[in-house]
């Protein structure tokens, strides 16, 4: 049997959560205060996903970057490879709030939006 330890950021209070595993199957989850902490913890050991956040290049600006967001999670594998597709993209200048920068990246279904408004 094996135990992955996680500490849940579902909430302010970072409990300490241990998963048994055996035979690629959960057995017993403990740490948790809340059955929230509990789901966190069986999908970060199933599918771990993440919000990503970053910068993309700005033309036309003052500005020369633009934050950017996931309008959904991305699975833990495909962020770097997100991260390194959104190196080359350029936007230029004026770009309002929640305007899709990319939409589907790399077919995730997940789109990245503008985090900022920039004239």
């Amino acid at each position: 049997m094996e135990t992955k330890n996680y500490t849940c950021i579902v909430c302010p209070l970072s409990c300490q959560i241990a998963l048994s595993i055996d035979n690629d199957e959960i057995i017993q989850v403990t740490g948790n205060t809340c059955r929230r902490g509990e789901e966190f913890a069986r999908n970060e050991y199933k599918n771990p996903v993440r919000t990503l956040t970053t910068v993309v290049s700005l033309q036309n600006s003052e500005y020369r970057c633009l934050p950017v967001i996931s309008d959904g999670s991305i699975s833990k594998d495909k962020l770097m490879e997100c991260l390194e597709f959104l190196k080359n993209i350029k936007v230029s200048a004026p770009v309002s709030g929640g305007d899709v920068i990319v939409e589907d990246i790399l077919s995730t279904g997940v789109n990245i939006i503008a985090a900022k408004t920039i004239k």
